[in-house]
């Protein structure tokens, strides 16, 4: 029912330790040269600006709508004084 497997060729399926940590490092050096050569530092800066800039669109809007309705407050306020 199961057959036997000789003792050489059972040596040769077993793969060598050395070709696996060869393949290892040379993945871990790739990884790092993609590391190296991508750069978070530009993208976080321009999503840093654009929320900035939303802000002070905001800001702004605010400021004039409310700045309207405040103008129209004091005015009604210094006329009934």
């Amino acid at each position: 029912m199961l057959k036997e497997i000789p003792e050489q060729e059972f040596r040769d399926m077993i793969p060598s330790p050395v070709k696996g940590t060869v393949m290892l490092s040379q993945l871990v050096k790739f990884q790092v040269k993609v590391a190296a050569l991508r750069s978070d530092r530009g993208a976080t800066a321009v999503e840093y600006g654009l929320m900035v800039a939303l802000i002070a669109v905001v800001i702004i809007v605010a400021v004039a709508l409310i700045g309207t309705n405040l103008s129209t407050l004091f005015g009604k306020v210094a006329v009934s004084v």
